[in-house]
C-alpha cells in the first residue's frame, strides 16, 4: 500500500509522513490527517464552532454590561425600573440566552 505524500519538518529534518494513505486528493496518495479536503472541512468546522462560542460569549459580556448600566442608574435614583424599557429588553436578552444555552 502507498504512503502519505505529506512531508513536514521534524526538528532539523524533512520526514515524510508513515502513514498509508487511504485517499487520493488530485492524484497524490494522502492519510486521513493529511488530506487537503478533509484538513479543510476539519477546519472549517473549527472555525464554525469557535465563532458561534465567541457570538455567546459577546451576547453574555453585553448583558452583564447592561445590567451594570441599569444597578448603576439605580443606585443613583434615576431609573424606574417599573416604567425602564431598557431593563425589559435586558430581560429579554437573558432569557433568549438561557434559552440557547439549553
Amino acid at each position: 500500500m502507498a504512503k502519505c505524500c505529506e512531508q513536514f519538518m521534524s526538528g532539523w529534518h524533512i520526514k515524510q509522513c508513515d502513514r498509508n494513505a487511504t485517499t487520493e486528493y488530485e492524484g497524490n496518495p494522502y492519510c486521513k490527517q493529511h488530506n487537503p479536503e478533509l484538513r479543510r472541512m476539519r477546519d472549517e468546522e473549527s472555525t464554525r464552532k469557535w465563532n458561534e462560542k465567541r457570538e455567546h460569549e459577546k451576547k453574555r459580556k453585553l448583558i452583564e454590561a447592561y445590567w451594570l448600566v441599569i444597578d448603576d442608574l439605580n443606585d443613583c435614583g434615576l431609573l424606574k425600573s417599573s416604567e425602564d424599557t431598557l431593563l425589559n429588553r435586558v430581560d429579554q436578552l437573558k432569557k433568549q440566552l438561557e434559552s440557547e444555552n439549553g
